[in-house]
């Protein structure tokens, strides 16, 4: 791989045990966004069960209906992409770590971003952390995309595109 410089100033014991805590924890990442899924689906079937005491409730009121529902229902398939392509990168970030040389000083410094102006000291933990998260975008470049998108970004888009559905179907009602 000619995207990752090499180091050898650190003891093998040090790197075993920096290894062993970047896989633990992307290990735990991984377990955390499955309990995310799970919530998702929890959501949607409550969507499901709430669509049907709503429908007994108030069935007079059908542009309710549509318009919670297609709001409610918008946003879990984002959650959903979100969280498995999160699940996806946590779990290439966890099989890289076992394998990958740590970066040099320079390099993490220089070059990757998220690294605090005035850092003085690089770990071997952060070194191959770094490593580790280039490589991955690297090499699973879909992945390294929703890795850099926040879940912030993905709600405001799909609230944009709900908007514009509700202020479409509301014109087109006019017409």
């Amino acid at each position: 791989m000619d995207h990752i410089r090499t180091t050898h100033f650190h003891d093998e014991e040090d790197d075993q045990r920096s290894r062993a805590i970047l896989v633990q924890y992307y290990s735990s990442e991984c377990l955390s966004h499955g309990a995310y899924i799970i919530g998702v689906f929890v959501g949607i079937f409550t969507c499901i069960q709430a669509r049907q005491f709503l429908d007994l409730q108030i069935a007079q009121i059908e542009t309710f209906h549509f318009t919670w529902f297609s709001i409610a229902f918008s946003f879990f398939p984002v959650f959903l992409l979100y969280f498995l392509t999160r699940i996806l990168f946590w779990g290439y970030l966890t099989t890289y770590a076992l394998g990958i040389m740590p970066l040099d000083y320079e390099h993490t410094l220089r070059e990757l971003p998220g690294v605090p102006h005035g850092l003085t000291r690089v770990t071997l933990l952060a070194s191959l952390h770094f490593a580790t998260v280039k490589a991955v975008r690297h090499d699973h470049k879909l992945i390294g995309f929703f890795s850099n998108l926040g879940l912030n970004t993905l709600i405001l888009s799909t609230i944009f595109y709900l908007l514009s559905l509700l202020v479409t179907s509301y014109l087109t009602s006019l017409g």
